[in-house]
């Protein structure tokens, strides 16, 4: 099915940009009366069809399983210092010559204290660790293990990623 053109296509308050600027408030009111009875993907495909730029805005389920982003390859886990493994973004720019890669998710907090502090910002090991002592940063702790409450859920919508089992 097309979109057919509403009445208000020829409403003389919507004609130019002055126009539409100086009635927006009623334009707004229109047009989101004319949307209300379709899915937003309908309408982007009129939209598209017509030569407008546009897609749905995606909530987070719409997101994990959108096939877009799913023929990129674009949900990936990546290696983490306290998860074993968690969810990240790959690369979304896909080059033969030269590929990017993820070397792992997010770090942990504290975990990159020494490179950010110490060869970037050029502070001595004792520097980092007055820093650590006074509260104005975090070591990173060691040896533990957690599992983002979210996992569950996500591995619901992403079930081809190889996530690691459960401690529960």
């Amino acid at each position: 099915m097309a979109a057919k053109a509403p009445q208000w296509v020829d409403d003389p308050r919507f004609q130019t940009l002055a126009d539409r600027l100086a009635n927006q408030d009623a334009l707004d009111e229109v047009v989101a009366a004319w949307t209300r009875g379709h899915f937003d993907t309908e309408v982007s495909e009129w939209l598209q069809r017509a030569g407008v730029a546009a897609a749905p805005v995606l909530d987070d389920p719409r997101v994990a399983t959108d096939p877009q982003l799913e023929a990129r390859g674009f949900w990936i886990l990546a290696a983490h210092n306290h998860f074993r493994k968690d969810l990240a973004t790959g690369n979304p720019i896909h080059l033969d010559r030269t590929p990017g890669f993820v070397e792992r998710a997010g770090p942990s907090l504290g975990e990159d204290n020494e490179y950010a502090l110490g060869r970037v910002c050029g502070y001595s090991a004792l520097e980092i660790q007055g820093l650590v002592e006074c509260g104005a940063v975090f070591p990173m702790v060691a040896d533990v293990r957690l599992e983002r409450p979210y996992l569950r859920w996500i591995r619901h919508f992403l079930p081809t990623l190889d996530w690691p089992e459960t401690s529960k």
